[in-house]
């Protein structure tokens, strides 16, 4: 997933500590008639209160028109009835030095924007300037983070962090390996167990050859049809010769008459003799056992080889497992030894993937489960950590904090060298500053508020 880019940063001597506001002017600004705020801490709460519709939220964003350029400014900035309006943003460093001021003049024809460092010198391309001074915090609202989706959540940690390789990159590559590993391991369980399933055999490595025996038994099988066809030769000459005898005794007047027949096959019976002799049947016990033995020498070399290629199958499957599995630990190995190597905004601040999609998680709870207390201190982390240079919030809904989340807001911007305004309806604590009809009604004792602008 790729990144945006980040602003290019101010110059190292102009961004060293960061900056706030110091002083805040505004005049004919949308709802504002006359505001001018002086004297402001480098750091904490800065609380402006007031009823709906009296201009504290135009004070706010007078803060976002002046640094912000035309995108900051709503379509009509300037206040009813009024031809012109101004703000002045005075900008100190962190011991509360000025360092910058910033005047923005509205009229019918369009905005001017003049800025000026602590020595009066004026700085050319104010805008660029002020663009790399705000970078990407302009406006940003500690509670908004927490509000946001996770993946817009995942994309600001990320540009916070600056992280070699993405987290979640990383564990998709881990996911599949994974995966690949789950299906070589299901080939690792079928072959063992089809491996379990051949018996062990004593057998030769190689098959006997049965064409050569089978050739034999050819050659035996005609010589016994031969032998066969000589029996049925003889058996019948015998039968005639004793027909003979029979008729000869029968007939013993006509014996001399059928003397030359029965000498005849006297004689044809010896000729069938010596060929019987010639053409004994054959034994088939040797051959018939020696085909047995090798069907079942042969199955056992089947059983053999089935087994050897059983086993082979199974010694690379479990080789494969095993560097799958060698290559999600140095994945997950990479992935633990990058985020415990980077600079989270909160500790516990991570990432994980919850039910498919990656979020931002703190103490490993997804943000919008954990207490309001925790989102605030989140959410506040955040923001100083995408604005390193201009060190300022706004927080619009400042009515909605209890007392408890206050304190967490102000003890972490003092801690933080950042300041927070917050906005409020009502008449606020003894700090605020209150908003009445366009201009300030009440301020801070040890602070200085005026109506009348200072030009």
């Amino acid at each position: 997933m790729a990144r945006k880019k980040d602003a290019p940063a101010p110059p190292p001597s102009e961004a060293r500590g960061g900056y706030t506001v110091l002083e805040l002017h505004v005049q004919a600004v949308k709802r504002i008639k006359a505001v001018a705020i002086e004297a402001l801490p480098p750091a904490g709460t800065v609380e402006i209160a007031g009823r709906n519709g009296q201009g504290k939220s135009s004070a706010l964003d007078a803060i976002l028109m002046a640094l912000g350029g035309k995108g900051a400014a709503p379509a009509k900035p300037i206040r009813d009835g009024e031809a012109t309006a101004k703000e002045t943003v005075v900008l100190q460093d962190a011991q509360g030095c000025p360092a910058f001021r910033v005047i923005r003049t509205f009229t019918a024809q369009g905005s001017y924007l003049k800025v000026q460092r602590a020595t009066g010198e004026e700085i050319r391309s104010p805008q660029e300037f002020l663009d790399r001074l705000v970078g990407a915090g302009l406006g940003f609202d500690p509670l908004a983070f927490v509000r946001e989706r996770p993946a817009e959540q995942v994309r600001l940690l990320l540009d916070v962090l600056k992280l070699e390789r993405d987290p979640r990159e990383l564990d998709a590559e881990r996911k599949r390996l994974f995966e690949e590993r789950t299906q070589v391991n299901r080939d690792v369980k079928r072959v063992e167990a089809q491996l379990e399933g051949i018996p062990v055999v004593d057998a030769p490595a190689e098959e006997v050859s049965i064409a050569g025996l089978t050739t034999e038994h050819g050659r035996l099988t005609e010589q016994d049809k031969a032998a066969t066809r000589a029996r049925s030769a003889w058996e019948e000459a015998r039968r005639e010769h004793d027909r003979c005898l029979a008729e000869r005794a029968r007939l013993a007047k006509a014996l001399e008459d059928i003397e030359s027949a029965a000498r005849e096959a006297g004689a044809e019976v010896l000729r069938r003799a010596e060929a019987m002799a010639k053409t004994p049947p054959p034994d088939f016990t040797e051959i018939s056992r020696r085909m047995i033995e090798a069907e079942e020498i042969n199955a056992a070399v089947r059983l053999r080889r089935e087994r050897e290629a059983a086993g082979t199958e199974l010694g690379h499957h479990a080789e494969a497992a095993h560097i799958l599995t060698e290559q999600i630990r140095a994945i997950e190995e990479e992935q633990r030894a990058l985020l415990e190597g980077a600079a989270f905004p909160v500790p516990g601040l991570g990432f994980e993937e919850i039910s498919g999609e990656w979020g931002v998680t703190y103490q490993r709870i997804p943000l919008e489960q954990i207490g309001d207390s925790e989102k605030i201190r989140v959410g506040m982390a955040m923001a100083m950590a995408l604005t390193p240079s201009l060190r300022v919030a706004l927080i619009r809904e400042g009515s909605l904090l209890d007392e408890t989340s206050r304190q967490v807001v102000d003890t972490m911007a003092r801690a933080g060298a950042f300041q927070v305004w917050l906005e409020v309806v009502g008449d606020g604590g003894a700090e605020a500053f209150v908003i009445e009809d366009g201009g300030v009604l009440r301020a801070p004792g040890r602070l200085r508020a005026t109506t009348e602008p200072p030009w």
